[in-house]
């Protein structure tokens, strides 16, 4: 999985077609991420990208949370 403050990279069990809405609940390490979202494109061998469209405020501290700790490791 790739992820980002906009969107992320996924590879599902089953494929959604591009602009289908979705609610999406991301975890690691015991905490856990929700966004709704957007699939902005299907590559059918590597998976569907996904655009964040709502982030509540506290889930938003958890996705920032999670990119600082990736900063730090690089």
């Amino acid at each position: 999985m790739d992820l980002s403050l906009f969107g992320c990279h996924v590879v599902p069990g089953n494929s959604s077609p591009a602009g289908q809405r979705l609610r999406l609940q991301i975890t690691h390490n015991g905490e856990a991420f929700e966004a709704v979202g957007r699939v902005a494109n299907v590559r059918p061998t590597t998976g569907i990208g996904i655009v964040f469209t709502k982030i509540e405020l506290r889930q938003q501290l958890v996705l920032e949370k999670w990119l600082a700790e990736l900063r730090k490791k690089d």
